[in-house]
C-alpha cells in the first residue's frame, strides 16, 4: 500500500568504497498476508523506491512497536 512521497537519502558503504544516492522516493507499507507466529518474524516492510534505488526495512513485533511509539511521540511527524 503507497503512503507518501518523499525525499531520501541512501549511503552504502562498502570497504573503501561509499556511494550515495538522494531524491524523490514513494514510501510502501507491505504486511504479510497470514500473522506472523512469533514475534521475531516480519511484521511489516517499509518499501522506498525511487528512480535510481530501492530499500526495504523488515520489522519484527518490536521494531514496529517502537517505530508506532515514536511516531505516536512526535506527533506523527517523525
Amino acid at each position: 500500500m503507497p503512503i507518501t512521497s518523499a525525499d531520501a537519502t541512501v549511503a552504502i558503504v562498502d570497504g573503501r568504497l561509499a556511494m550515495n544516492a538522494d531524491g524523490d522516493v514513494d514510501v510502501y507499507l507491505d504486511t504479510p498476508d497470514q500473522t506472523p507466529l512469533t514475534r521475531t518474524e516480519p511484521h511489516a516492510t517499509l518499501r522506498f523506491e525511487g528512480d535510481d534505488y530501492r530499500a526495504a526495512l523488515e520489522l519484527d513485533a518490536d521494531q514496529l512497536a517502537a517505530l508506532q511509539e515514536a511516531l505516536s511521540a512526535d506527533g506523527g511527524d517523525a
